[in-house]
């Protein structure tokens, strides 16, 4: 009688600690480098696969940026595919998450997306930007 109770109960704790794990979409840092001249960039960031919970957008958290008062464009795009989002504005604002859609709402999981970044505005003429992408 003993044994079932423990096994009972460490079946429910299972159970337990299997349904309350959060999914988390795949995240990865990103380091680019644009300028006014688009000349010597560093403007995508790293491949990441896209989750599977139908997320129709994209995020990106800047941490810092190499001046005051700098912005970049940026814009998700599937690696072998035709998704692609619409095009967002990251300006300074540290940890400010920014977020963006995908066209006609078609961003299938499972595949590998990269963010492509371009020139904003920079009192050097040259943005430096590390942070977060998510697909």
């Amino acid at each position: 009688m003993r044994l079932k109770k423990m096994i009972l109960g460490c079946g429910v704790l299972g159970m337990l600690l299997t349904v309350s794990i959060p999914i988390y979409a795949d995240t990865v840092p990103y380091t680019i480098t644009v300028n006014k001249s688009a000349t010597n960039q560093d403007n995508l960031s790293k491949k990441v696969t896209k989750n599977t919970d139908g997320d129709k957008y994209f995020y990106v958290t800047p941490y810092t940026f190499n001046t005051n008062n700098a912005a970049f464009f940026a814009f998700s795009k599937q690696k072998s595919g035709s998704a692609e989002s619409n095009e967002i504005y990251v300006e300074n604002g540290i940890g400010e998450t920014r977020d963006g859609k995908y066209k006609d709402d078609y961003a299938p999981g499972g595949k590998y997306y990269y963010m492509q970044t371009s020139y904003g505005y920079s009192k050097t003429g040259t943005v430096k930007s590390t942070g977060n992408y998510t697909p």
